[in-house]
């Protein structure tokens, strides 16, 4: 039979603490790790989807911020009209028109469609009554959508794709001083200037952007190639009008976090009828969260390394001093004169070496005769 008292762990009380701390450390990276995996899918969707929002509920307020100048710098001219001799009027639509690279047409046109005077004279005499433009202007304040070019698809050069001229068209009422009805003035925005707008907001945002109509087709976008409908989610809540956001596989094959602003209007700005559906690629946060986790890692690194530096300490300051207390003891149990320690970092160490301090003082004590007797 094995005597108990000869039998000997294995296991030394430092490497308890260590092994301690380091399972504690294991368990914990894992549950941390295992917390981030999971909830990393839920931050990334988060974040995207707050990021194609604010990006382009921003690009849809600019488009509509920079029209609307057009709309002011119109109703001011309409005011001044009927104040001014027709030789004047032309004079500010030219100085109101510039180079033509933003404005393309600017024209009065009676009630009975006939244009009277227009910038560059273009199209003066010319009937326009059947023009979108024009019996929208008639009935009040009228946005046009992107279209070609009709009466002046022949007295405008084509574009350098070779393509007709495109506008979209801005139309008020103008009025006497009784508040009668005289005429409709017309403005024609190039397409062309409007998309290299858009495109320019686009990639300062780094979004892709997509001008909608309220038929659900794309009168504008800044990408490589027209999506057209697609059976895409997003664009038959375009056509619906109502505000949507998706995360669906685009015709490129990539995915995409994509948004609906349904309206693009500013202050009195008439409405296009516009939608602006903005999307980011689902992927292009990756790098960012890989550098987050990459941080949280080194955190977690660094946590653990001083950690075990301060395990280090406390084993070096409390756990070694018994350590070199039991093998006094173990010392003295096998007959050595040797004294235990008479101070310790703590107080169990100083109350351990006064008990064996005591055993060996019972122990080296012999007792006299006069004692006996």
């Amino acid at each position: 039979m094995v005597d108990p008292r000869q039998t000997i762990s294995q296991i030394s009380l430092a490497h308890a603490v260590f092994g301690f701390v380091a399972v504690t450390c294991v368990i914990l990276s894992g549950f941390i790790w295992l917390l981030i995996s999971s909830r990393s899918e839920q931050l990334t969707t988060a974040a995207l989807d707050n990021a194609v929002r604010l990006r382009t509920e921003s690009a849809a307020e600019n488009l509509a911020r920079t029209l609307h100048s057009d709309w002011h710098d119109l109703q001011q001219l309409a005011s001044l009209i009927g104040t001014h001799s027709d030789n004047e009027i032309t004079a500010l639509m030219a100085g109101l028109q510039g180079d033509g690279s933003r404005i393309s047409w600017l024209g009065l046109a009676d009630t009975a469609g006939n244009v009277r005077y227009a910038s560059g004279n273009m199209l003066v005499g010319q009937d326009v009554s059947s023009r979108p433009w024009f019996r929208g202007g008639l009935r009040g304040g009228f946005a046009g959508d992107v279209h070609e070019a009709v009466l002046l698809a022949s007295l405008l050069p084509e574009t350098a794709e070779g393509e007709v001229p495109r506008f979209i068209d801005l139309a008020l009422p103008v009025r006497d001083e009784a508040g009668e009805v005289t005429g409709v003035l017309g403005m024609h925005i190039d397409a062309a200037w409007l998309k290299r707008q858009l495109s320019e907001t686009a990639e300062t945002l780094n979004i892709d952007l997509f001008l909608v109509a309220a038929d659900g087709s794309v009168s504008l976008w800044t990408t490589e190639a027209d999506p057209g409908s697609s059976g895409l989610a997003i664009m038959r809540a375009a056509q619906a009008g109502v505000a949507a956001s998706d995360r669906e596989t685009w015709p490129d094959g990539k995915d995409y976090f994509s948004i609906l602003v349904p309206s693009v209007t500013y202050d009195d700005l008439p409405n296009f009828g516009w939608r602006v559906v903005g999307r980011l690629e689902a992927a292009s946060f990756a790098p960012a969260m890989q550098d987050a986790l990459g941080t949280i890692g080194a955190v977690v690194l660094s946590a653990i390394s001083l950690l075990a530096g301060l395990t280090a300490i406390f084993v070096y300051l409390f756990v070694r001093p018994i350590e070199a207390l039991a093998q006094t003891a173990t010392r003295i149990a096998n007959g050595d004169e040797e004294f235990p320690p008479e101070r310790g970092n703590t107080r169990e160490i100083a109350q351990l070496s006064a008990a064996v301090a005591r055993i060996q003082e019972q122990r080296d004590y012999r007792p006299s005769a006069a004692d006996v007797s």
